[in-house]
């Protein structure tokens, strides 16, 4: 019998009406939103506003780049990646999607905010 295991987990919040006027400010605002669970260097990306809506204007991952949020006007992913060989049983999953939907619970507020603006 084939054996299979978890390595990545995916998670998308699509919201097509999103128009980010200020990536920094919403790189901000999201990072006070995770705090320091996505630690490692945030990349804002340059991209021309006639760009296609699912190109990633903001990246931020941890610095151990197991965990990643990509954010453009059409969908927000977070990435969780497993290690290989890692003890996945040590994963409290109820916890972990308990946090995910409180996160974007959240960055959905974040995401009306922005609409209204506009």
């Amino acid at each position: 019998m084939l054996q299979f295991s978890v390595v990545k987990v995916l998670f998308s919040l699509f919201t097509p009406e999103f128009e980010i006027s200020s990536t920094l400010k919403v790189a901000n605002l999201v990072s006070d939103l995770v705090g320091d669970r996505l630690d490692g260097q945030p990349t804002i990306l340059p991209i021309p506003p006639n760009s296609p809506l699912a190109v990633p204007r903001i990246i931020m991952r941890s610095s151990d780049r197991l965990l990643s949020l990509s954010i453009s006007p059409k969908r927000t992913n977070f990435e969780l990646k497993i290690p290989v060989g890692s003890i996945v049983d040590m994963i409290d999953y109820k916890s972990y999607y308990s946090g995910l939907t409180n996160f974007f619970s959240e960055f959905k507020k974040i995401n009306a905010i922005f609409i209204c603006q506009c």
